[in-house]
């Protein structure tokens, strides 16, 4: 396998862990640069085999015109909510996202984590464990409850298999 030119746009603010991360996957196998915005757009996208998009919402249509060479365009997240992938398709440039540990089912699992500790009023619950205060506050049953979940996609649709298990409507 031959090295690829690789760059990263790292989402401002949010380099670490996800960057030190993209680093050591890359490693001394590839070429990696880490996009500077100080720099001209152009001379850093020149001759790059693949463009690495930390959450889709940092590449802009500049940069996509300046990477028509692009071998791939990859999302470092899990959807193209952020992207613009109509245009970076009328360039010709293969875009992957990559679903995985934020993913539908990681989400869902979440989303039922902060339900059931509203449900069972977890801090003052913890407060009172420790203070030796058992079996106060006793919370309500998720069962026969009622759940509005906006959008049906995977996400939603997770939830809503973890929410049926615990009786919710």
């Amino acid at each position: 396998m031959r090295s690829l030119r690789v760059l990263l746009l790292p989402l401002k603010g949010h380099f670490q862990p996800w960057g030190d991360d993209v680093i050591q996957a890359i490693g001394d196998s590839h070429q990696l640069s880490v996009f500077d915005p100080s720099k001209p757009i152009s001379t850093q996208f020149d001759g790059i085999d693949v463009v690495i998009d930390h959450g889709g919402s940092v590449g802009t249509r500049r940069m996509m015109d300046a990477s028509v060479n692009a071998k791939l365009w990859q999302i470092l997240g899990t959807g193209f909510d952020h992207f613009d992938l109509e245009y970076i398709r009328s360039l010709k440039i293969p875009v992957a996202n990559c679903p995985g540990q934020f993913s539908s089912a990681a989400l869902a699992e979440s989303a039922m984590m902060f339900i059931l500790m509203l449900a069972r009023r977890y801090r003052q619950s913890a407060d009172n464990f420790a203070s030796g205060v058992l079996y106060q506050p006793l919370g309500f049953e998720l069962a026969n409850q009622s759940l509005g979940i906006i959008g049906l996609g995977a996400s939603g649709q997770e939830l809503a298999r973890r929410a049926k298990a615990f009786g919710m409507k």
